[in-house]
């Protein structure tokens, strides 16, 4: 496959083993055109935006996430051995399943863990909220999915977790074949945005994804999902330090101010930030070792989107 996306001289995709095309088909059960229909029931009706931006942990925002498997049609058209009508249905079959019945499986499995982990301040906040979180089903709703892609809405941070999953998920169900790919545009609003905006905002960000491919867009940023997952971890550490009293929350949004104010656009970081950011920690972090404060700042000046971990970390402590 060209890198403009064009179809080269070659076959676009490797002939599959039967190792390969059996993990791309399993058994299923019921019907294989299923569709997701994954949806947040409070009572007898649907959860609003406002019910379900009160499931996210700290600030209570939609993230809005848009999907879409890269050139497949490409691949279902020209990248097959044969190119018969049967091989194209079997593998069109089976990356239906993988954005019906298998997104509506993800779904309950993340919200199981959502309802996990949930601490007793946010269990009397949902109960304030008239939410009883052991009668969700689902925490994300599915505005369409199958076929290729898929248009859900959640609460803000489990639905970053869906999409990290469901990249690292779409690459196992696919045997890891690097023909294969996930492009996704993820955007956080609040609960009383217009639909029509976060639409249009979501499709902007995924068609931001899909300019390099294989990628999530998230916070106006193109990254590779290899490092979203990373950097979101690095995140989620923060937040655990915050958490425990280890980390303020004040320093996190100094350090990204820093990091902008000596960024140097298309060269890196100017000279000076090294000093500014060993003066700051040194300041305020006074109870960690010197070793402690040492790592801490390796890892910062080796970051180059240092705002994305920092705002998880932020938004996940932010007081309701």
């Amino acid at each position: 496959l060209a890198r403009d996306g064009r179809q080269g001289d070659s076959h676009l995709v490797r002939e599959l083993s039967s190792r390969a095309w059996g993990k791309l088909v399993p058994e299923q059960k019921g019907d294989l055109w299923e569709v997701a229909n994954a949806v947040p029931i409070i009572g007898q009706d649907v959860a609003d935006f406002h019910q379900i931006a009160a499931l996210s942990t700290g600030v209570p925002l939609l993230g809005v996430l848009k999907a879409d498997a890269d050139h497949m049609g490409l691949i279902i058209s020209h990248g097959l051995p044969g190119r018969t009508f049967a091989i194209g249905e079997t593998l069109s079959r089976a990356i239906h399943w993988f954005f019906g019945p298998y997104l509506n499986e993800l779904a309950q499995e993340l919200t199981a863990k959502w309802r996990q982990s949930l601490d007793e301040e946010k269990k009397e906040y949902l109960d304030k909220e008239k939410i009883d979180p052991t009668k969700l089903e689902s925490i994300f709703y599915v505005v369409y999915a199958g076929g290729d892609d898929l248009f859900l809405l959640g609460p803000w941070d489990w639905t970053v977790r869906l999409a990290l999953r469901l990249a690292q998920s779409f690459k196992e169900y696919t045997c890891r074949n690097p023909v294969f790919s996930l492009s996704a545009g993820l955007i956080f609003v609040k609960p009383h945005f217009p639909v029509h905006q976060f639409a249009r905002l979501a499709e902007e960000a995924l068609k931001q994804a899909k300019e390099e491919r294989n990628r999530l867009c998230i916070w106006g940023t193109s990254l590779p999902w290899v490092k979203a997952q990373e950097l979101m971890d690095l995140g989620e550490q923060w937040y655990e330090r915050i958490r425990k009293g280890k980390l303020r929350r004040s320093l996190l949004g100094d350090l990204v101010r820093l990091s902008r104010q000596y960024r140097d656009p298309g060269r890196g970081r100017q000279p000076m930030f090294t000093p500014q950011l060993y003066y700051m920690l040194v300041r305020r972090l006074p109870t960690w070792s010197k070793n402690e404060r040492d790592e801490l700042a390796q890892r910062i000046k080796c970051l180059e989107h240092i705002e994305i971990p920092a705002t998880w970390a932020l938004w996940k402590t932010r007081r309701i």
